[in-house]
This record gives structure tokens, sequence and C-alpha cells, in this order.
């Protein structure tokens, strides 16, 4: 499985993905929150901004099933300034625009039951997604 999505820079706080990547643009140098390193070191393989309609298409669905939830999952993300927070211009690729899908785990062979896991915090969602190469979302 891969990680796309925002994740905190943690224990990378003084590793800044430009430093080591001078193609990676700056949006906040002094941010706290920044997409998976995959997306930098190989976006041809994981250009999150052609599957930027699938985030969208998957937040509305979030927002049709629980619709009170999403509403305050969206305020309370617009309050942390999560979007401020962003340390590569390339992390707002790897979201919805209301920036409740911001994190995806993707695998063409993961298959999971419905499950508990601990390490998930707040609501999961979990949609199947099939997408084939020629379709265009992928490149």
């Amino acid at each position: 499985m891969v990680m796309l999505g925002v994740r905190a820079q943690g224990r990378n706080a003084h590793r800044l993905p430009h430093a080591s990547r001078p193609w990676v643009g700056v949006h906040n140098s002094e941010g706290d929150l920044d997409c998976y390193v995959v997306q930098h070191d190989q976006p041809e393989r994981f250009k999150t901004s052609g599957l930027k309609h699938v985030w969208n298409a998957l937040g509305r669905r979030m927002h049709r099933l629980l619709p009170g939830a999403c509403a305050d999952l969206v305020a309370r993300l617009e309050d942390a300034q999560v979007r401020e927070r962003f340390i590569t211009t390339s992390a707002s690729a790897t979201c919805s625009d209301d920036l409740i899908v911001n994190n995806v785990g993707v695998s063409s062979r993961y298959q999971s039951p419905e499950h508990v896991d601990t390490n998930d915090v707040g609501w999961t969602f979990a949609f199947a997604v099939k997408c084939c190469w020629e379709c265009g979302c992928s490149s």
C-alpha cells in the first residue's frame, strides 16, 4: 500500500522537502504539514493533481453519507488552518477542495474487510475505486 495525502512533518521538521528536492515548490517553509515523500519522488507515478476530481467525488460521497460529521470536519479543518500549514505547493493537490479527503491508501492488491484499526483517528471511509491507465485519471 502506498499512502497519498497529507501528513504531519513530525520528526522531519528540520529536514524540509525542498532542501533536498529543489524541484518542489515552497508554500510555507514554516509549515508543519506536507504530502507523503513518494509524491515528491515519483510524480510521474503519483500525479495527484490529475486525481483531484476523484478526491472531490469521494468527498461529495462522504458528505452524503455523514452530512453533519463532514460539515463539522470541514469547519474544524478550516479553523485549524490546515491549508495554510502546507509546506509545499503540491500538498494541496493531494486533498479534496474542502480537505476532508486528505489521506488515501492506494493499492492494486490490498483488500481489507471491515475492521477496527487503532491508528485510524476520527471518521475513516473505505472506498474501492477501479482505475485503468487508459482512462486518463492516473496519467
